[in-house]
């Protein structure tokens, strides 16, 4: 049998099909390199949770939580940077005395006496802690689920579909997202996110990614810019109607089950009157406030206002606010216009003064002069 020879000339396509699928395959995998960090190079780190989990296991043996473990505890960036940035010390001491009661055997029976006060429920330094030990199998695990890329993607997806598709800003690959145990919380600071486990479980059960969806909404959301220069009076103005936009739209994501779901969501029933009750007076006091600033003889500062809206950055009356214009039909079109504050109170106007349960609304004089401002800061 003759054996078959291949000539240079029909060696030489080959070897160029293979050296040109190598060279498309190595471009493709060095581009998808490029990529990776700015998909996936936000960081959840539950530095502090597994910490957390070590010290409840001390506990447990009933052994005292010392300096040593405490500071090595506490001390973690997701506890430390949180609680100094959104609570205080005496707080932090709190917390330390309470894992302590709640999880040490000797302690059961001061356990029994706290429980039984009927103040632990405003404590909620206290009540995380007593929610973490009811459900602390699922909380092991959920410890574990929530770090999954997969859950990170569900959370962005979820802020998505509040925000216009044409108006999304990336979310930063710098983003750091701290799980922690030391409050029934979420917060944003730079480039970091804290969420307490806790609430993250809890409001998971109604609607998975919530809180960390509303956070998402936070770093996502394109804000108005601002293209002249405003006198102290309007600044003020509209610092103040953009944080009851940012905090209001946001709401849509997680505080909207509240009112969904009254009485299901642990401390819920806490927020809604933290944050429902007072709300019809702010819009009253909110709507002199604007008139006053429109006259321009003297005017309403921007930490008046915060006052004025109890320290809640927007939530109060943006909750509120939010959902009169929800359940007047107009939520598409608050989405469509969701980085735009002046829009947020003409929609609200709007569905006010269609709402059967005659809701305040914003006197013409007071939306007039937000219609100037409007106008003028384009």
């Amino acid at each position: 049998m003759k054996q078959r020879t291949l000539s240079h000339e029909s060696i030489s396509p080959c070897i160029k099909r293979y050296y040109s699928s190598m060279i498309r395959y190595i471009a493709s995998l060095v581009l998808l390199m490029n990529l990776l960090p700015a998909a996936f190079g936000q960081r959840i780190n539950t530095d502090a949770i597994v910490k957390f989990w070590q010290v409840v296991d001390t506990l447990k043996k009933d052994h005292p939580l010392d300096d040593g473990l405490w500071n090595a505890y506490y001390n973690l960036p997701g506890n430390r940077v949180y609680m100094r940035e959104n609570r205080d010390l005496a707080e932090a001491l709190e917390h330390r005395k309470d894992l302590e009661c709640i999880f040490r055997p000797s302690l059961a029976d001061s356990l029994q006496v706290l429980e039984a006060d009927p103040s632990t429920a405003k404590d909620d330094i206290l009540a995380n802690l007593l929610y973490i030990k009811a459900h602390e199998r699922q909380l092991r695990s959920y410890s574990t689920l929530v770090i999954s890329p997969s859950y990170l993607q569900e959370c962005i997806g979820l802020a998505r579909q509040y925000i216009p598709k044409n108006r999304v800003k990336p979310v930063s690959s710098n983003l750091t997202i701290y799980l922690m145990a030391m409050t029934f919380d979420g917060a944003t600071q730079d480039s970091s996110m804290y969420f307490g486990l806790a609430r993250v479980f809890e409001y998971d059960r109604f609607r998975k990614g919530s809180l960390a969806g509303h956070e998402m909404h936070h770093e996502m959301r394109m804000d108005r810019k601002i293209q002249r220069k405003l006198s102290p009076a309007d600044s003020a103005v509209f610092s103040a109607i953009d944080d009851i936009n940012s905090e209001g739209s946001a709401d849509l994501i997680d505080k909207m089950l509240l009112l969904e779901n009254p009485g299901k969501i642990f401390r819920g029933a806490n927020t809604v009157h933290r944050l429902m009750t007072p709300a019809a007076r702010t819009i009253a006091v909110l709507d002199s406030c604007l008139k006053v600033n429109a006259a321009r003889r003297t005017y309403v500062t921007y930490q008046q206002f915060s006052a004025i809206m109890n320290y809640s950055s927007g939530h109060m009356p943006g909750l509120y606010m939010v959902n009169i214009i929800r359940r007047n039909g107009l939520e598409d079109r608050l989405i469509e216009h969701d980085d735009d504050p002046f829009q947020f109170f003409y929609l609200y106007n709007q569905a006010a003064r269609k709402d059967p349960s005659k809701p305040p609304v914003f006197s013409d004089a007071a939306i007039e002069y937000l219609m100037r401002l409007d106008k003028h800061s384009l």
